[in-house]
């Protein structure tokens, strides 16, 4: 299990240190991710996010739209969803 947590740590800084990155349909991403998934579900049914920032124990995934401004900002805490918001 340790094992399995390092390896989706480096996977999150390795994902969120480029710019741009990979673009989504938000409208197929917003019906895959649920309050109470852990971040491993939610990069494992939605793909790896835009960007993400870490503030200690809390951590926001970003998946921006393919077209437009707009994106879904995922918010976990202690490795939980606790917030999915949707801005266009």
């Amino acid at each position: 299990m340790k094992s399995g947590f390092i390896g989706l740590s480096l996977f999150a800084i390795l994902a969120g240190c480029g710019t741009g990155g990979t673009k989504h349909d938000l409208d197929l991403l917003r019906g895959k991710i649920h309050m109470g998934m852990s971040e491993l579900e939610v990069t494992r049914d939605a793909g790896a996010p835009t960007h993400i920032d870490i503030d200690g124990d809390t951590r926001k995934l970003r998946y921006e739209a393919k077209v437009g401004n707009g994106y879904i900002l995922v918010t976990l805490r202690q490795n939980v969803v606790i917030d999915v918001e949707r801005k266009d």
